[in-house]
């Protein structure tokens, strides 16, 4: 049986679906956000598709699913983004966000992780850093292969 995808939206919401569940599964400390309400300010800007919040960490986490290579508008977009997410939804004596770009291309994932700050330290970018993107690259590549086999299917084909 062969499943058919007609169009990136519908490979954005399975894929969407599966790191939602992957995500938290990989420790009790990921929790959902709430969803967001679509609203726009202006039509070329995207809403982000998902906000965790780490426990541990004490921050939220943003991630926005791309189809192609991230630039340098959307990382300047996410930025924007932590900077609203510090200013209202932060609590007292918790981290800034950490912003996640996932980046699908062909059959090639990348992870974007972007902070408002530069990473200083040991620590901070072999503790957290690197542990996290590894994390949603490996769980994005999960998503992706979990969105294209629902059970019984053994094709994908988007249209």
């Amino acid at each position: 049986m062969v499943k058919i995808l007609t169009d990136k939206d519908d490979l954005r919401i399975a894929i969407l679906k599966e790191l939602e569940i992957s995500i938290q599964a990989v420790s009790p400390d990921f929790m959902l956000g709430p969803r967001q309400k679509p609203f726009s300010i202006d039509s070329e800007r995207p809403l982000l598709d998902l906000i965790f919040y780490h426990r541990t960490m004490e921050c939220f986490i943003p991630v926005y699913l791309k189809f192609g290579d991230v630039n340098t508008d959307e990382i300047e977009w996410m930025k924007l983004n932590l900077q609203i997410l510090t200013k209202y939804k932060a609590e007292e004596g918790g981290n800034n966000p950490i912003g996640i770009i996932l980046c699908v291309l062909d059959n090639k994932q990348h992870v974007e992780l972007v902070k408002l700050e530069q990473s200083k330290g040991f620590i901070s970018k072999n503790l957290i850093d690197r542990p996290l993107k590894q994390i949603f690259k490996r769980k994005l590549k999960d998503a992706i292969h979990q969105a294209h086999m629902a059970p019984g299917d053994s094709n994908v084909v988007i249209v």
